[in-house]
């Protein structure tokens, strides 16, 4: 886990209780980096803004080998996109509970992407498609580009932008955000 602050560390080793092993500790991101390097853990849990570069550089330095997930305090859209297009697998805010906290880390070190939901419902609240959101990380890659930006490798792969927006439209309408992102496996 990686934060600048150490009293956070400390409650969030606390709460993570013992379904996790913290492996190690950093207080900014070029001490992150050098331990996923070193211990190679399962998961990556890091605040956005600490010194040397936030979690963004640790998401675009270690993001291909590991899960990192993004436990932050900002909730703008710009921080949020920023970190899913440098490699992180998952962006939760700092008032996440523990119980929803321990599911969601859970799950991201199981591989799935996991983002705070009253983040990802402000999409659906503004009326902002899925598709714009995706397109906005993915800043005009295309459909196979937005896959790879979210780190899946859909297969059989997605031909067209007009099957890969039918499918994320299909997915969001019948199960929300979580079934969005996992909409690339199925």
């Amino acid at each position: 886990m990686a934060d600048d602050h150490p009293i956070w560390r400390s409650g969030l080793r606390a709460d993570l209780g013992s379904n996790f092993h913290v492996v190690g500790e950093a207080g900014d991101a070029d001490e992150a980096i050098a331990l996923v390097r070193s211990a190679k853990p399962d998961l990556v849990v890091c605040d956005l803004h600490m010194p040397a570069g936030g979690g963004l550089k640790v998401a675009r330095e270690c993001g291909e080998a590991v899960p990192v997930v993004m436990l932050t305090v900002s909730e703008q859209e710009r921080d949020l996109l920023d970190a899913v297009a440098a490699g992180a697998k998952g962006y939760l805010v700092k008032s996440t509970g523990s119980e929803e906290l321990r599911h969601q880390l859970w799950r991201a070190a199981h591989g799935e992407p996991v983002f705070s939901p009253a983040l990802a419902a402000r999409y659906v609240d503004r009326g902002q498609p899925y598709t714009a959101l995706l397109d906005r990380i993915a800043a005009g890659t295309g459909p196979l580009g937005r896959a790879h930006v979210l780190g899946i490798r859909p297969d059989p792969p997605v031909v067209s932008k007009l099957e890969c927006d039918t499918a994320i439209l299909k997915q969001a309408a019948a199960g929300g955000f979580d079934a969005v992102m996992r909409v690339w496996r199925e």
